[in-house]
């Protein structure tokens, strides 16, 4: 009859204890403790422009570097107009000219 060694004893119970606390350590990070919420700024608000009197019809170009739309000149009782800005700088350009209405939804060609 063989003898059991007694430190493969000791041996075994701190291996069951260590995988214990392990467990317990995975157990409680990923169910109790509350990370941080993230904050992701993914855009970034800007108005197209600071113009005075009435902005309709806004529409990117396919690329995003300018945007057209209707303006009426700051003038509540003028007709409105086309006008094509680079996004983020530079000063409107005029399309038209006296255009009479202007119901339907302006759009960019994809080009």
């Amino acid at each position: 009859r063989k003898i059991p060694n007694p430190k493969l004893g000791w041996f075994a119970a701190i291996l069951e204890i260590l995988a214990l606390v392990s467990i317990g350590f995975i157990v409680y990070q990923n169910y109790f403790v509350k990370s941080a919420p993230q904050i992701i700024n993914v855009s970034r608000v800007v108005p197209f422009s600071g113009l005075p009197g009435r902005e309709n019809m806004p529409s990117f170009a396919p690329d995003g570097k300018q945007i057209a739309f209707v303006w009426n000149g700051g003038n509540e009782l003028d007709n409105f107009d086309v006008y094509l800005k680079l996004v983020g700088a530079g000063e409107p350009v005029r399309l038209t000219k006296n255009a009479v209405s202007f119901d339907g939804v302006f759009r960019f060609a994809d080009v």
